[in-house]
């Protein structure tokens, strides 16, 4: 909708981030805010690691993300998404210790093959040989949020998610800053000469909704359940966008649809089994409650 009112994939980076990182900041210097949150202002050496993981994973994911969209199809770039639990998965694996339940990997497994047949169906993808680079840079900026975020979960879980975040996007308006002088033509600047409403909407959406809710939230769930835990959820999103493609484009349902919801329904099923046995992990691999650190830490 944004695209479609006048402005260019690198004005609705900047313009996305950019306004998201001034409201955050804004609403952590709330005192009752912080406490209901329970944020926490994390070290210098820390608040200065997650700037530079905004700058130097989350941005250039995003920017990967945005120029490749003009020629990667809505299909590969979601079967390439489906396989975001799987990278992070194993990143946690490797760089936060995190144990792996062995249902955590058949929820992986089972909710992976669902969501790429509720896209793509008992078929492989199409893509064009000039598709490749672009879809190639998808897969890159897909294994680069991962890895970011794994960073920013060691981090979280020395200080609280909301504020780690609020550094991260403040980094990353530095390189969505940059990326159109570096990028040129590729991720231009370029703003509607006229607002009109469904920009204003499409843009509060980004900020307010999928940004400021929906990041918010998962760090602040981060603090408390193991990562490899947590992505498992994101198998559910080809499911929303399914039933949003039916109700508000008319699409029709199909047979794949409904075996890849199921396989992803018990993806989730499972995975929600082990996480009601589960507690916060700590950096160093201690699995203690939140509260419980704090009287040690006391």
């Amino acid at each position: 909708m944004a695209r479609d009112a006048g402005m260019s994939a690198g004005a609705i980076a900047l313009t996305r981030w950019g306004i998201l990182a001034v409201l955050i900041n804004v609403i952590l210097r709330i005192p009752a805010f912080r406490n209901l949150v329970r944020a926490k202002t994390p070290s210098r050496i820390d608040g200065f690691l997650a700037f530079c993981i905004g700058i130097f994973f989350f941005a250039p994911a995003h920017v990967l993300y945005y120029t490749a969209l003009g020629k990667t199809s809505t299909v590969v770039g979601a079967v390439l998404n489906a396989t975001a639990p799987c990278w992070t998965a194993l990143f946690a694996l490797i760089f936060l210790r995190e144990k792996f339940a062995w249902t955590r990997g058949v929820a992986l497994i089972a909710g992976s093959i669902g969501a790429y047949v509720v896209v793509v169906g008992f078929a492989l993808p199409t893509a064009g040989a000039s598709d490749t680079t672009s879809n190639l840079l998808y897969m890159i900026g897909t294994m680069i949020e991962c890895l970011g975020g794994v960073f920013a979960m060691r981090l979280v879980r020395k200080s609280s998610g909301l504020t780690i975040l609020a550094g991260q996007i403040t980094g990353g308006v530095v390189t969505f800053l940059l990326a159109p002088y570096l990028l040129g033509e590729n991720l231009p600047l370029i703003w509607p000469s006229t607002w009109s409403w469904p920009a204003f909407a499409a843009l509060s959406y980004l900020v307010l909704i999928s940004g400021l809710l929906c990041f918010g939230l998962w760090y602040v769930v981060a603090e408390r359940a193991p990562l490899s835990f947590m992505v498992v959820t994101l198998l559910i999103q080809p499911i929303v966008s399914t039933v949003l493609a039916i109700w508000l484009r008319h699409e029709r349902f199909t047979f794949e649809m409904g075996v890849g919801s199921a396989m992803i329904l018990l993806a989730l099923v499972i995975a929600s089994h082990e996480g009601s046995r589960l507690q916060r992990p700590f950096a160093h691999g201690n699995e203690v409650s939140r509260d419980q650190h704090d009287d040690h830490a006391n």
